[in-house]
Order: C-alpha cells, then sequence, then structure tokens
C-alpha cells in the first residue's frame, strides 16, 4: 500500500456551535508480518478537541451533539475529510466512526453510499458505529 500524502498526525478543524474545534486525526492500523515487520493497512479516523493546546477525546461533544440531533453535520464532515484523504492517498484505506444517530439518517446514508460506491473509493472506506453511541434494539 502506497503511504498516505498526509501524515497521520495532520489535523482539521471544524467549528460547531460555541465548541472547541474538532480536529481529525489519522491513526495508521498496522498488520504485522512473521518477522515482525509492520506497515499500516488502513488509517482510522478519530475525532478529537483541542483542550488547553493538547488534542483530547471527543467522546463528551459526540455525546452532547448525539443529544442535540446534530451530530450528523459532524459525521458528515468526518465522511467529506475521508473523502478528500482517499482522493490524496491513492491506495489507503480509511475506517471512519458514525454515530447511530447518523445511520439513522436517509441523507446520511445516501451520502455514505454515494462516497463508497464512488470507482476510486469503492472498497477503501469502512464505516463502523462509534463506540459511544447506544445501540437500539
Amino acid at each position: 500500500m502506497n503511504s498516505p500524502a498526509m501524515p497521520s498526525t495532520r489535523t482539521y478543524a471544524l467549528g460547531v456551535g460555541r465548541i472547541p474545534e474538532f480536529r481529525l486525526v489519522y491513526q495508521p492500523i498496522f498488520k504485522v508480518g512473521p518477522e515482525g515487520e509492520s506497515e499500516p493497512f488502513a488509517y482510522e479516523a478519530l475525532l478529537r478537541v483541542e483542550e488547553e493546546g493538547i488534542l483530547a477525546s471527543a467522546n463528551n461533544h459526540i455525546l452532547h451533539h448525539e443529544g442535540l440531533g446534530s451530530i450528523t453535520t459532524i459525521d458528515r464532515w468526518v465522511l467529506e475529510q475521508a473523502h478528500l484523504f482517499l482522493a490524496s492517498s491513492p491506495g489507503s484505506k480509511v475506517w471512519l466512526n458514525a454515530s447511530r444517530v447518523s445511520l439513522c439518517n436517509s441523507d446520511y446514508v445516501d451520502d455514505v453510499l454515494r462516497v463508497v460506491s464512488m470507482g476510486p473509493y469503492y472498497g477503501r472506506i469502512t464505516l463502523e458505529v462509534t463506540e459511544s453511541g447506544e445501540v437500539d434494539s
């Protein structure tokens, strides 16, 4: 796999309302070979906030925005950033977290399907439900 054009520590900002800006950080996911060699086979897009000059977990903000119903705006922004990341990183794969709230929004799902089915991105995006989200049975 080609290394991404953007380093995994690169951040992208999104200001939403009266909260700190979100940052998107790409964490490499490694596969380890029999000789101990490793290479990234994917990158997980992680949402962070800057607090007192330190990048911190955005979990509390995610929960807050899930409660408000505005998390879909954030998840859509993450999808757009992943699209840009993949465009500049041929051969790379990215894992995205999405809120249960967003995954129940048909417009968001349509956006995801549009991006993941595009020729150059087909098979390069994995979507998972955000760990902080609750799942209704």
